[in-house]
């Protein structure tokens, strides 16, 4: 009876385990396509610019991508500005949390399992709030595009995080191989 009891406590903080480590893989992915989309892909800042445009700004990226009109390419501009300057003390700490979490491991005390727990538990709470700083950022921009904008917006957003991941992925295999 005693094995079944700890198989089954086993098998609970097993499941714990890989259900914070899949949150937390879910929030890193949200927290790179963020980037991605703060940062706008190199590839696409490249071939703006080597057009016949004016601008290679962000703002005339999406007014051409999107159809935004100046109104609208404004709004966003100030949003993304704000957003990223309130954005960056959490990137700040959560980087600095970061390194503490991976100089624990590294460390001889790796195994107290309750400084792990606390650090992991700090490490997904600050994801949790950068994800919810991403969530009212995208709220907030489609609040200002119609349909058919949206639209756009949501395929950019997708084509530029999943294109630089595969791209990113094939160069690795290449790499390997």
């Amino acid at each position: 009876m005693k094995t079944l009891k700890k198989t089954n406590m086993d098998i609970g903080k097993k499941y714990r385990w890989a259900l914070t480590g899949l949150v937390i893989m879910i929030v890193l992915n949200a927290a790179t396509l963020f980037t991605i989309w703060i940062n706008q892909s190199d590839h696409d800042r490249r071939n703006y610019r080597s057009s016949d445009h004016d601008r290679g700004s962000m703002q005339e990226y999406l007014k051409e991508k999107i159809g935004l009109n100046d109104d609208q390419a404004e709004s966003i501009t100030d949003m993304r500005r704000g957003h990223y300057r309130e954005i960056r003390t959490f990137r700040d700490s959560l980087e600095k949390n970061r390194r503490v979490y991976f100089e624990f491991i590294m460390s001889e005390e790796a195994d107290n399992e309750q400084k792990r727990d606390s650090l992991r538990n700090l490490l997904t709470e600050q994801y949790e709030n950068i994800e919810g700083l991403l969530y009212n950022h995208m709220t907030e921009v489609k609040e200002l595009l119609n349909e058919e904008q949206q639209d756009k917006f949501e395929k950019l957003m997708l084509n530029m995080y999943f294109k630089d991941r595969n791209e990113a992925r094939q160069q690795n295999r290449k790499a390997e191989n």
